[in-house]
């Protein structure tokens, strides 16, 4: 099963990025990292089109999870990808129900799936927000 979801919005990656801030913060959750990538590529002399992963989480639920199994670490916090696609941005990331297939975690299942429904309704929400021009939201599983 492949877990990699991404929706297209109609806006640049910066104004993607700032209003999953935004969502974030209203929600209370907590930001840890932002890397730019494209940024980062301009410091080695390099290109790269807009690409930032914005790195989130609850220490509290995170936590619950490593408790299940500490290598699940390894993939936590949550993450998003945010890059520029065609005339607005793909927002990717990968579905958490496969941390359950990857490290067993049947004592977190439920966490897990509220999970995978907390990043498909901040997408979605920050999709709405965006007020898309072309009127559509595409979700994939790619």
């Amino acid at each position: 099963m492949n877990y990699w979801r991404t929706t297209h919005i109609d806006r640049p990656v910066a104004a993607v990025v700032d209003a999953i801030r935004e969502r974030l913060a209203a929600g209370q959750v907590s930001l840890f990292a932002v890397y730019d990538h494209a940024e980062n590529a301009r410091g080695a002399g390099l290109t790269l089109p807009e690409e930032t992963v914005l790195v989130f989480g609850s220490p509290a639920v995170g936590t619950s999870l490593m408790q299940d199994d500490p290598d699940s670490g390894y993939d936590l916090p949550l993450r998003i990808l945010v890059r520029a696609d065609g005339d607005g941005s793909a927002v990717g990331y990968r579905d958490p129900e496969w941390l359950i297939d990857q490290y067993g975690l049947s004592r977190s299942e439920s966490t897990v799936r509220k999970m995978s429904e907390m990043l498909r309704h901040l997408v979605a929400q920050v999709a709405a927000q965006l007020d898309h021009p072309s009127g559509g939201v595409e979700e994939d599983a790619q």
